[in-house]
């Protein structure tokens, strides 16, 4: 996504954060499969 791109990187939006740290502490996963999950919603 940055490819190419000037300028300050792509930031993520509080809500996409906070959706992820709830599921990680709802299921209590690892910090791998968190990243696994976000990336697998496409956020990250």
């Amino acid at each position: 996504m940055n490819d190419g791109k000037n300028g300050r990187p792509y930031s993520y939006s509080n809500a996409l954060m906070l959706i992820t740290l709830a599921v990680r502490e709802y299921f209590g996963l690892p910090y791998r499969q968190t990243e696994g999950f976000a990336k697998m919603l496409g956020g990250i």
